[in-house]
């Protein structure tokens, strides 16, 4: 088993007072097990930055655009040992971006489709590791920084 790491960035989207995310369904032409669902995500190219790499996997996996301004970056990193169709078995890092306003309709790609999934709904989908936590997480970081939001305006 490889023992390096191989970083990647993930966003996560959601809707209906977050009560839907944005997952997308992994096809046969997508180098992940078919049927897998994740949060959209990939490896950084040469010489990109995580939030380029962050916007262009967003764009490439969904048909959606965001910018910089939408994004914050949660302060969680995962890490998993994923198998991939090749057999081989990689192990991956994971840094993920909350998207508060995007443009676009979810659309169909040549390896991906985008579903907006109910997340009380999501422990019962074929998910690649970590999934799970990382919606958890996400949702209980949006929480509980909005809540401190109210609260500070509240006191002025």
């Amino acid at each position: 088993m490889q023992s390096v790491s191989t970083p990647t960035v993930g966003i996560l989207v959601f809707r209906n007072n977050f009560q839907e995310v944005l997952l997308t369904k992994h096809k046969e032409t997508a180098k992940h097990q078919t049927g897998k669902y994740g949060i959209p995500a990939g490896r950084l190219d040469p010489r990109e930055t995580e939030i380029q790499a962050l916007l262009r996997e967003f764009n490439e996996e969904t048909g959606l655009e965001t910018h910089e301004r939408y994004l914050t970056k949660l302060p969680f990193e995962y890490s998993a040992t994923i198998q991939r169709k090749d057999e081989q078995s990689r192990i991956f890092t994971l840094k993920v971006w909350y998207c508060s306003n995007y443009s676009g309709t979810p659309t169909e790609t040549i390896e991906n489709i985008p579903e907006w999934i109910n997340v009380n709904n999501i422990h019962e989908l074929n998910l690649l590791p970590n999934m799970e936590k990382v919606v958890k997480d996400a949702l209980d970081y949006i929480k509980i920084n909005r809540n401190l939001l109210i609260s500070m305006f509240e006191s002025q």
